[in-house]
């Protein structure tokens, strides 16, 4: 199964269920973001998709910690059967799982293999370090 796939899933859920959804096209202005935004009963949810197996760069990680920091939902999907975002959504938004901290968002700068898919080390060490000391001013 390929992220095509899930995506493919996704779309047909959300739009059988009545969820508002957007993909935005990254063209290098305004703030990056994740595969799927979504607005489902007045909630805000923010959802990756991925092939199973596979993480979330660095950069997706900080994007999902600010949406779950600012209030929304924020996880990945990596099942066509599209399991986490079923019982989520099904569950009026309440996570029925462990909500991802901002420690496990953070850790997945320090993945192995992450600096080719986020530019260098260096923009991990940054990432990282911004988060810190906002969480430590707060």
């Amino acid at each position: 199964m390929s992220e095509a796939d899930v995506k493919k899933e996704l779309k047909k859920y959300l739009k059988n269920i009545g969820a508002y959804w957007f993909m935005p096209v990254q063209m290098g202005y305004g703030a990056s973001s994740i595969d799927f935004l979504v607005c489902y009963r007045g909630r805000f949810y923010g959802i990756e998709t991925k092939r199973p197996g596979k993480l979330p760069t660095a950069r997706q990680g900080a994007i999902m910690n600010a949406i779950q920091t600012a209030g929304g939902k924020a996880w990945v999907e990596n099942s066509e059967n599209l399991e986490r975002t079923r019982a989520v959504l099904s569950n009026g938004g309440n996570d029925i799982g462990e909500k991802p901290t901002p420690e496990y968002f953070m850790s997945l700068a320090l993945h192995p293999g992450r600096a080719r898919e986020t530019g260098s080390a260096t923009y991990r060490a940054v990432r990282l370090n911004k988060f810190r000391s906002e969480d430590d001013e707060g």
